[in-house]
């Protein structure tokens, strides 16, 4: 919905399901917005959550329902100290740069494996359950250093306004697209409820003003559940979820 817009598969998407506008994130650093995302900590980092209180992780709520989780980052396990969050919410499992092992060198850039490579492998993972699952995946490339493939084909020349992030960006849209190309094919994909969002915004390119700064996408997914609508319809899906 920008003036520039470096994501046309998920523009594409957004008219399938239910697309909040008026969302924004918690603050403009991942080891906050993760946080928010899977915790509901707004603005706490996860080392100061308290041990003596009456806060139930995510992962233990969804194993009480017999359900498997899942989260799968591209990046070294121990970046940001995400490992220890993913362990202190109770995930059962996570996948990190070290288990791409199959991977061929070039399928790995300065932060971590790719985006196209972590969001097939995450598919292949959720293919594979046997019982409900919580999955998480947790891109890479649209963050600094906006580190693509060499051979992606940039779409934004590189006297454009902030040309490197769009780049990634679209590099990331499209592995976003590689994944729902697979993922529709799999039996998961019609009992399955997707949210796409973002942690924080870019940064350079959203310092204009505080509106800006904060304000991030949110998408929910579900085919056949969720109504398709934009912004305040999402009292319909408040029931659902």
């Amino acid at each position: 919905g920008g003036a520039v817009s470096g994501t046309p598969a998920f523009d594409r998407l957004a008219g399938s399901g239910l697309l909040l506008t008026n969302c924004f994130a918690n603050a403009q650093r991942s080891t906050e917005g993760l946080p928010a995302i899977l915790v509901s900590f707004p603005t706490t980092s996860y080392g100061d959550i308290p041990y003596q209180s009456r806060f139930v992780p995510v992962g233990q709520v969804f194993k009480q329902y017999g359900y498997q989780t899942l989260f799968v980052h591209g990046a070294t396990r121990g970046t940001m100290g995400f490992d220890a969050l993913i362990s202190r919410i109770g995930i059962e499992r996570a996948l990190w740069r070290q288990d791409f092992k199959d991977l061929p060198a070039d399928r790995f850039g300065l932060w971590g494996v790719y985006d196209e490579d972590v969001f097939k492998r995450a598919h292949a993972e959720f293919a594979a359950f046997r019982k409900p699952f919580l999955g998480v995946i947790y891109s890479l490339a649209s963050h600094t250093p906006y580190d693509i493939p060499p051979e992606w084909r940039k779409p934004f020349a590189a006297d454009a306004p902030h040309s490197a992030f769009l780049n990634a960006l679209a590099y990331s849209d499209h592995a976003l697209a590689k994944f729902f190309e697979l993922a529709c094919q799999a039996p998961y994909y019609s009992n399955t409820l997707f949210m796409v969002t973002g942690d924080h915004t870019e940064g350079q390119s959203t310092a204009g003003n505080l509106y800006d700064a904060y304000h991030i996408p949110c998408w929910w997914f579900a085919p056949g559940v969720v109504a398709p609508g934009t912004g305040h319809a999402a009292g319909k899906s408040a029931q659902i979820l």
